[in-house]
C-alpha cells in the first residue's frame, strides 16, 4: 500500500511534531472534501495485525507540512516539509555564469528591489544555488528560485526585476526563464527546486 501512509510514516516524511500532526488531523476529519483522504483498516504492526489509520499519500500537498522555516536548514526533512507549504506563482531558473557567492549576492539584491516594489505582498522567495557539473566554465553555479506573491502579478513584469541585473553581463533573455507555477495536485516545481539538496550556504 504505497499509496497510503499512516501516522508514523507521516512524521518521518515530513519532521513535523505529534502536536501538528493532530491540529491538522482534526482539520482533515472536520472536512468535506478531506475527510475522504482518510479511512480505518487493518494494518501490520509490531503486535500484529491491528485496526489502523490510513491517509492517501496526495494529502501531503495539503496538510502536514512545516509552516514555518526552520532555523536549521540542513535539516533537510523539515526544510522540504517547509518548502511543500509554501504559495509559490512562478519557478524561474537563472544562469547568470556566476560564482556560488555571486548568485547569493544577486538573490539578495533582487530579494531587496521585489520587496520595494511589493512590499509584503512578497510572501514567497526562497532560492537554491546549485553546482552545474556540464557548465563548461569552471566553479559556475545556478541558480532556483520560488516566487510567490499575495497579489495578482504579471509574469513579464516580475522577470524585469532579473533581467536588469543581469542585462549589462549577459543580456536580457536566455540566463533567466520564468514560468507559471505547474499547480499545487503534482508539486512538481517543488520537487524541480529541490532535486539536487539544498547547497545554499
Amino acid at each position: 500500500m504505497k499509496e497510503y501512509l499512516t501516522k508514523k510514516n507521516i512524521i518521518e516524511i515530513t519532521g513535523i511534531s505529534r502536536t501538528t500532526f493532530n491540529k491538522q488531523f482534526h482539520q482533515i476529519t472536520g472536512s468535506s472534501i478531506f475527510s475522504g483522504y482518510t479511512f480505518i483498516d487493518l494494518g501490520q504492526t509490531t503486535k500484529g495485525l491491528q485496526k489502523m489509520r490510513f491517509f492517501k499519500r496526495s494529502i501531503l500537498n495539503y496538510f502536514f507540512h512545516l509552516k514555518i522555516k526552520p532555523k536549521d536548514r540542513n535539516n533537510l526533512k523539515k526544510y522540504r516539509s517547509y518548502i511543500m507549504s509554501l504559495k509559490v506563482d512562478y519557478t524561474i531558473t537563472i544562469t547568470p555564469k556566476m560564482t556560488k557567492e555571486d548568485n547569493i549576492e544577486l538573490m539578495e539584491i533582487i530579494r531587496q528591489d521585489l520587496h520595494n516594489s511589493y512590499g509584503k505582498n512578497l510572501n514567497t522567495f526562497e532560492y537554491n544555488v546549485e553546482y552545474d557539473p556540464k557548465n563548461i566554465h569552471k566553479d559556475y553555479y545556478h541558480t532556483h528560485l520560488l516566487l510567490g506573491f499575495g497579489i495578482k502579478t504579471d509574469l513579464n513584469k516580475v522577470k524585469e526585476h532579473f533581467t536588469k541585473f543581469l542585462e549589462e553581463k549577459v543580456g536580457k533573455s536566455k540566463r533567466v526563464e520564468i514560468n507559471h507555477y505547474y499547480g499545487v495536485d503534482d508539486n512538481a516545481g517543488k520537487w524541480y527546486f529541490l532535486k539536487e539538496g539544498v547547497v545554499k550556504n
